[in-house]
């Protein structure tokens, strides 16, 4: 009975975390969509130039497979292929996922600069491989292009952005006194394990 009473009140703590890390990640979500797909100011002061610099690299980066690879716009093109990079294809919204992700959870102003300074390129880089695959896909099998395009490439994505915020939260977001705590916890247990050897020693005896 006095154990469960001590796990309470960290029971209810924790829960009361989990619920409240919920409410905030789906406030961020869906306050960062609600500006990148509604707002004409952030569309065109940012979106369109990133979304243009996606194509600028994958026509860069695809022209020594594809000599004549060349950009319209958000248009990557060629002879064999090309593809149109728009909303879903741009990165955008697996980068809002993630940093609503790492924003919401309580954790230190270092966790959250290194979250971002690691996971926006990593989340950027994914992303053009996406793109570049799905290209050279789309020229040499461009039957597998359209399923790949919908189900495997946005999955492959989400899943490496919510893979890396798993490993930002294990690696560097759990809260000092969580870790403390945990510690603390262990010593004690450890402690307990060495007086009750202890007593059953001098039983023995």
């Amino acid at each position: 009975m006095q154990a469960a009473t001590k796990q309470g009140p960290a029971v209810v703590l924790s829960r009361f975390s989990a619920v409240r890390f919920v409410v905030v990640f789906l406030v961020l979500f869906g306050g960062l969509f609600a500006l990148y797909s509604y707002s004409d100011w952030v569309r065109e002061v940012l979106i369109q130039p990133w979304t243009r610099s996606v194509a600028a690299i994958s026509t860069l980066l695809l022209r020594p497979i594809y000599p004549d690879v060349y950009r319209v716009g958000e248009g990557v093109l060629s002879s064999r292929f090309m593809i149109q990079v728009v909303d879903g294809c741009n990165g955008i919204e697996p980068l809002i996922l993630l940093l609503a992700g790492i924003l919401a959870f309580p954790t230190s102003l270092r966790a959250r600069a290194l979250g971002f300074a690691i996971g926006v390129p990593f989340v950027v880089l994914i992303n053009q491989v996406r793109v570049l695959a799905l290209f050279i896909l789309g020229a040499e099998i461009p039957a597998w292009f359209d399923r790949s395009h919908i189900f495997i490439a946005q999955a492959f994505v989400i899943l490496a952005t919510a893979g890396f915020w798993l490993w930002w939260l294990g690696r560097f977001a759990v809260p000092p006194p969580a870790r403390a705590a945990g510690d603390a916890v262990g010593a004690a247990d450890g402690a307990g394990g060495e007086t009750r050897r202890d007593g059953v020693g001098a039983e023995h005896d």
